[in-house]
This record gives C-alpha cells, sequence and structure tokens, in this order.
C-alpha cells in the first residue's frame, strides 16, 4: 500500500505565514498612524489659521468706517478724528458701529497669544467702561502700519496732528502653529483705506 501524502501545512510554513501577516498588518498600522497624524497637523494649522483670518476680517471692517459719525459727536472729544490712538502694537478709533446713533470707541490690541477687543459706547458725557473680546487666539505678533492719504509713512505713536492724516492702515498678523513638531508661523496682512476720511 502507498502512502497518501496529506494536504497541509507544516509548522514553519504557518509561522513563515504568520510572521510575514505581522508585518503587513504593523506597516499598515504605521502607515494608517502617520497620515492620522499629519492630517491633525493640517486641521489644527487650517484652523489657527482661519481663526486669524476672521478676525482680520473683523478688524477690516470696522477699521473702513472710522470716523463714521452721524451725530457729529467727534467733533466734541478730546481728540477729534476718527483715529483715536495709532501705536504699533494697537490702534483705537471711533464710529457709529452698533446702528443706534451713539458714537463708539473700538480698540484692537494684542494680548497674550490673543487679539482682544475693547469696545465702550459714548453715554452723553463720556464713553463707557470697556467690554473686552478675544478676536483670535494662536497670534504671535500683531502690527499696524499707518499712511497719509497720500501714502506716506506715519511713524507710531502718532501725535494729535498725525492722527487727522490717516487715510490707510495696514494690519499685519502672524500666526503660530505649534501642533507640528518644529513651530511654524504664518503672516497674514489686510490693507485697509478708511472711508470716512
Amino acid at each position: 500500500m502507498a502512502l497518501r501524502r496529506q494536504d497541509g501545512f507544516t509548522a514553519l510554513e504557518a509561522l513563515l505565514a504568520a510572521a510575514l501577516m505581522s508585518v503587513v498588518v504593523v506597516t499598515a498600522l504605521l502607515f494608517v498612524s502617520t497620515n492620522t497624524g499629519a492630517y491633525r497637523v493640517g486641521q489644527v494649522r487650517s484652523e489657527g489659521h482661519q481663526n486669524a483670518r476672521i478676525g482680520l476680517d473683523e478688524m477690516e471692517r470696522e477699521l473702513r468706517v472710522a470716523g463714521y459719525d452721524l451725530s457729529g459727536r467727534v467733533e466734541l472729544l478730546t481728540t477729534p478724528t476718527a483715529i483715536q490712538t495709532a501705536e504699533t502694537g494697537q490702534v483705537a478709533f471711533v464710529a457709529e458701529l452698533n446702528g443706534n446713533n451713539a458714537l463708539d470707541k473700538v480698540t484692537y490690541r494684542l494680548t497674550g497669544d490673543r487679539i482682544v477687543r475693547d469696545f465702550q459706547s459714548w453715554n452723553g458725557a463720556s464713553f463707557s467702561a470697556a467690554t473686552t473680546g478675544v478676536v483670535a487666539d494662536g497670534i504671535s505678533s500683531l502690527a499696524f502700519q499707518y499712511f497719509t492719504a497720500s501714502d506716506a509713512t506715519l511713524t507710531p505713536p502718532l501725535s494729535a496732528a498725525q492722527l487727522a492724516t490717516v487715510a490707510r492702515i495696514t494690519v499685519s498678523v502672524v500666526t503660530t502653529d505649534t501642533a507640528a513638531q518644529a513651530t511654524a508661523s504664518f503672516p497674514l496682512t489686510v490693507d485697509i483705506r478708511l472711508r470716512n476720511r
């Protein structure tokens, strides 16, 4: 009687197949893990950049109407100009922003890694206490540049006479991404022409 060959795997073949399968699974897991980490870094970077862009859009919208004053109250202020304070790291201006026929004063400045907005309304004799809100966070730098109507550069801090000549403001923001292993910075700039000059 002849011996019949039995189909199947030897122990050595099974071990080799298991080892090969382990290498394939580990490689696939590493690939998924790496791509997930890259996605998260990209998402954090995108959110920080979008956050700064939204803050800049708000600043641009409000600064563009600096000096808008149907009530004529700006002329009664100690500094009767649309721009009240012009420094490298902050700007303060007046305008009727709420549509309630009341003059408002807004200051934008950097505190820590946040752009904050101080808001005050005219109460008939003076501006109210400031209400402060965060406009954007994750910001490493905020800088304002000031220009006349003929685009001559004004060097901050501006005097009262220079405040009256501001016709254009450039706002530069740098966001910092620390989600990656190396810190990366992303600059954003907006150029604003004041409408009510």
